[in-house]
């Protein structure tokens, strides 16, 4: 072994293949224990820095936790086939009695001393002068870690590759950071494209669930049908070991990635508004740097009883897929934020609107739905002053319809839609199904059939709303690419005219009708009323 001496040359160089000799702990008596139980063992040379020093000790640890974990008790064979969450590789869990071993050997002191003394790593984790401060317990972290991703990825202990993982895991927190794919899958989302990737916004992309790709993040994999989508998304965040309120840290952290892979889905819902589109559960992978346990997702089979409703049986088509991806590029030029969710307290219209349509997926009351709805058609139309159900009517009448015969249909459609809202908030149960009942007669095309009062028209009107108030705002987020047009009124002074004026305008001039709902991408068909 090689002479580690403050007066030896050689492993006080960054030598990766030259091992420091690190003896095993030296035993002291109870009060010598109280007095130094917070410094560096003398065993930790003090003179020891670098990568080469870094990477020798941390395979001396890695190795000795091998052999530890060897040497305890085994499951026998018969449990490890019956126990259903048994797990087939070895892992050391906190405050076992595996990790209260291994959190003392000396090789692993050494390692933290050598890391929070590189200039580069102590910017992110501090140096650690002592036991138990805050960066000694961040690299304590990190290594636990590291030793539970080598665990799982070899089943034995392998020098060479370990000395090749150790030195990757001093770049790595070099950086601070670590980089992990997450997603989900998208219930009741169909696509007829060959193409396995569809990007929808800032990092955020669709994905199909097939082969080894899917079997690397779903749970039984193989029991998920063909044109099966997910939604995925990467997130850079600081690396484990500076999460100081790990228990804080990760709800904070599942609750951004729930909200950021909804955001992934308000192009999908702005393109097709009427159909109601579920996440599952998220699952995590590694991408750059990320050396925690990947959580796979569990797909469930009876996804299909959730919800009764024809449109999900109609896979997106080419158009619709061109227009969510045009979609995703309009919204990233325009949202200050990838993840609208977190502008909580702003009072910006096109925010508010954004947020509060993809907040109406989540709502499970159709109530609720209605309310939410008609608040955004409200701001988005009615503007201020009197008569605001008219205004707000004729003004998406005149955005959204194609000729005079759609234009006096969505006129109707946007009336009525107002006045089942009115019956929800008054508290008139018996006005909600005659109000349900007149809302998808006037989405019905003339020579239809005409429907007879009956409550259980209710969520299919709640799914009309949908998909007028989602074509609305699907129509001011394409004018909005346009820096010279403002149609959420940003930028508007006092006194100057809104945007809403602008519409009222429309009605006078079909040639300039005609221009903003090409830049509105606002002419097209309603889809048909068996679809709703």
């Amino acid at each position: 072994m090689t002479d580690t001496s403050p007066n030896s040359a050689g492993p006080h160089k960054e030598d990766e293949n030259t091992a420091p000799e690190v003896p095993p702990r030296r035993q002291t008596g109870r009060r010598s224990r109280r007095r130094a139980d917070r410094e560096y063992p003398i065993e930790v040379d003090r003179s020891w820095t670098g990568k080469g020093i870094a990477v020798a000790v941390m395979t001396i640890w890695i190795e000795a936790s091998y052999q530890h974990l060897e040497s305890l008790p085994q499951l026998p064979t018969f449990l490890m086939n019956t126990w259903s969450s048994y797990v087939p590789y070895k892992q050391v869990r906190e405050d076992s009695d595996a990790w209260k071993h291994l959190r003392s050997v000396t090789s692993l002191l050494a390692w933290i001393y050598v890391a929070s003394h590189e200039p580069t790593i102590a910017q992110h984790f501090g140096t650690s002068e002592q036991l138990f401060d805050a960066a000694y317990f961040g690299l304590e972290r990190e290594a636990f870690i590291f030793l539970n991703d080598v665990l799982r990825r070899y089943q034995s202990f392998d020098k060479t590759q370990i000395q090749k993982e150790a030195a990757d895991l001093w770049a790595e927190l070099q950086t601070g950071v670590e980089t992990y794919e997450f997603g989900a899958l998208i219930y009741f989302f169909r696509a007829n494209v060959r193409r396995d990737t569809i990007p929808v916004g800032p990092g955020i992309a669709l994905h199909r669930v097939s082969d080894s790709w899917a079997e690397e993040r779903f749970t039984e994999a193989t029991k998920v049908p063909q044109n099966h989508w997910a939604v995925v998304a990467s997130r850079t965040q600081p690396r484990a070991g500076l999460e100081r309120f790990s228990t804080d840290s990760d709800r904070l952290r599942l609750n951004s990635e729930d909200a950021w892979l909804k955001r992934g889905l308000l192009p999908l819902r702005l393109s097709r508004p009427n159909v109601l589109l579920f996440l599952g559960a998220h699952y995590r992978v590694a991408s750059q740097g990320y050396r925690r346990h990947p959580d796979k997702a569990f797909y469930s089979p009876d996804y299909r009883k959730w919800v009764r409703q024809r449109s999900l049986k109609v896979p997106f088509t080419r158009a619709e897929i061109r227009d969510l991806v045009a979609l995703g590029k309009v919204l990233e030029t325009i949202t200050e934020s990838p993840d609208i969710s977190d502008q909580l307290l702003t009072t910006d219209l096109q925010e508010l609107t954004l947020r509060t349509f993809n907040t109406v997926y989540d709502r499970t009351q159709w109530q609720d739905r209605v309310v939410d709805l008609a608040v955004i058609l409200e701001a988005l139309f009615a503007g201020d002053g009197e008569e605001l159900t008219y205004k707000a009517s004729l003004r998406a009448a005149l955005l959204l319809g194609r000729d005079a015969e759609d234009t006096e249909r969505v006129f109707q459609i946007a009336k009525r839609f107002y006045n089942l809202r009115s019956k929800v908030v008054h508290a008139e149960p018996g006005g909600v199904g005659a109000a349900s009942t007149l809302l998808v007669n006037a989405w019905l095309p003339k020579d239809g059939q005409v429907l007879k009062h009956a409550t259980r028209h209710i969520e299919r009107a709640s799914r009309i709303g949908q998909f007028l108030v989602g074509s609305a705002l699907r129509s001011f987020v394409y004018l909005a690419e346009d820096p010279s047009r403002d149609p959420f009124d940003r930028a508007r002074k006092n006194g100057a005219p809104r945007f809403v004026d602008e519409l009222d305008r429309l009605a006078f001039s079909p040639a300039r009708r005609r221009v903003i709902q090409a830049a509105a991408h606002s002419r097209r068909q309603l889809p048909p009323a068996s679809t709703i």
